[in-house]
């Protein structure tokens, strides 16, 4: 399975559409497969990507 910016390949018709209207909504939707995580914990791995995002944010909106 490959991340792609419309989803991941092998979600239903449903999910896609669910992805995409919420970012045709201006939300950020970021995916990652159980394949990509690997042994990771999943909620460790959100918990660190919001951090890293919301400093990336605050960074962009002072550009």
């Amino acid at each position: 399975m490959g991340t792609t910016r419309e989803g991941i390949k092998g979600m239903t018709p449903e999910e896609t559409r669910l992805l995409r209207a919420l970012r045709d909504r201006g939300y950020v939707v970021v995916l990652f497969t159980p394949q990509e995580l690997g042994r990771a914990d999943p909620l460790a791995v959100q918990d660190a990507g919001i951090e890293r995002m919301n400093a990336a944010i605050e960074l962009l909106n002072l550009a």
